[in-house]
């Protein structure tokens, strides 16, 4: 009875937390060092799963490079079937972050308001690097008396709502 030689494959990503919109590199090494098709599969934050087929050079080494379109947290591994000589194998889940580049625009940017009074803000998310998710809005670390309450919780892109702070008398 023949038995099959154990094998081992890496996993690296870099960088572990990145911008919507940058390139994450996804790389590793293969043991035994042969060319060879590997598949990497992917976990989208929402579940959804992605899998991708590198080739490896003469030296068991392979990268990949793409940009992600969803913001949160993702999971790759690296899976080797292996052939007739190896046994298949798989990497340890390597876990990373997409972050949302965007930019939160306040009309106006400052007011002048007496006791009592309140005040009305347009606020506004710009997204860039091509990011057109939403964005959860909340009010937090108001001085004691102060009240707000926004239009919208949550904004898309190019999306806009009042903003209206209250000062106490």
């Amino acid at each position: 009875m023949w038995h099959k030689k154990p094998s081992s494959i890496t996993l690296q990503v870099e960088p572990q937390r990145l911008w919507f919109g940058d390139e994450v590199r996804l790389s590793g090494e293969l043991s035994p060092a042969v060319r060879t098709t590997i598949r990497l599969t992917l976990t989208s934050p929402s579940g959804e799963v992605k899998s991708l087929v590198v080739e490896t050079n003469p030296a068991g080494s392979y990268e990949l490079k793409l940009i992600l379109d969803k913001v949160g947290v993702w999971t790759a591994k690296a899976v080797w079937g292996g052939d007739e000589t190896y046994l298949g194998c798989e990497s340890v889940p390597v876990k990373f972050t997409v972050v949302a580049d965007f930019a939160l625009i306040v009309d106006p940017d400052s007011v002048n308001v007496n006791p009592g009074g309140e005040a009305i803000f347009t606020v506004k998310v710009e997204g860039k690097k091509g990011f057109e998710g939403e964005v959860m809005l909340q009010i937090e670390g108001l001085p004691p008396g102060f009240k707000a309450s926004l239009g919208r919780e949550r904004l898309g892109s190019g999306e806009s709502c009042e903003l209206k702070v209250i000062v106490p008398r």
